[in-house]
């Protein structure tokens, strides 16, 4: 596969595992069509923000949920049409405000054990849950039978999953690189930092302070 050249050294370093994990949530469990609502959890983040900008492409009303008032903003600025500051508000209580209590149709959580359990609130009738990551830590566990009532299917995703033919590595990788050219889909990058100050990056994730991507770079490089 070949980075192209319109891409900095630093945004391509950004794009694949971010870009792909994108890619696959958002077309392999349920793609999102004009109409749908969709929920997505730590939206300022590197993935987060690549999300918010798939959806909307694709037609979604989107609904992301942020820390603070500056992810907010971004999270607005890169299209999404509600942002839920969760230090603030009870995201489950603001979906069901902004749906009408009707909830949405695709939930993408890469929290975890903070939100997992109120998606489950938050989900439409026939809806779709899809956990990828445990930022807050592994999420509770649930009674099957309580999926029943709406419908819903909860799903989990990991990228090399979805990336373990050479042919899937290039479709995903070649759209993501396709979107970027045609400029709807745009990189956050945060903080590159030297890779020495890798422990910087971790206090930063850590503390919640930064938004789309950090990328550590080996000086000289």
């Amino acid at each position: 596969m070949q980075l192209s050249e319109r891409l900095s050294f630093e945004e391509g370093a950004a794009v694949p595992l971010q870009g792909m994990t994108a890619h696959y949530l958002i077309h392999d469990f349920h793609q999102p069509k004009p109409g749908d609502i969709v929920l997505i959890h730590a939206a300022a983040g590197g993935v987060g923000l690549l999300l918010v900008q798939w959806a909307k492409h694709l037609g979604a009303t989107v609904i992301g949920t942020v820390s603070s008032e500056d992810k907010a903003d971004v999270v607005k600025k890169a299209g999404a049409d509600h942002a839920i500051i969760y230090t603030k508000q009870n995201f489950v209580n603001a979906v069901k405000l902004i749906t009408g209590g009707q909830g949405v149709q695709l939930i993408l959580d890469g929290v975890g054990k903070s939100t997992f359990t109120g998606n489950l609130e938050a989900a439409a009738v026939h809806s779709h849950v899809v956990i990828f990551g445990a930022s807050s830590g592994p999420a509770d566990s649930i009674v099957p039978n309580s999926l029943m009532a709406r419908s819903i299917t909860v799903s989990g995703g990991s990228l090399p999953n979805f990336i373990s033919t050479r042919s899937d590595l290039q479709r995903r990788f070649m759209a993501v690189q396709r979107a970027l050219q045609e400029g709807w889909l745009k990189l956050r990058l945060d903080h590159v930092l030297p890779l020495a100050e890798a422990e910087k990056s971790h206090r930063l994730l850590e503390g919640r302070r930064s938004m789309g991507k950090i990328v550590l770079k080996v000086v000289g490089s």
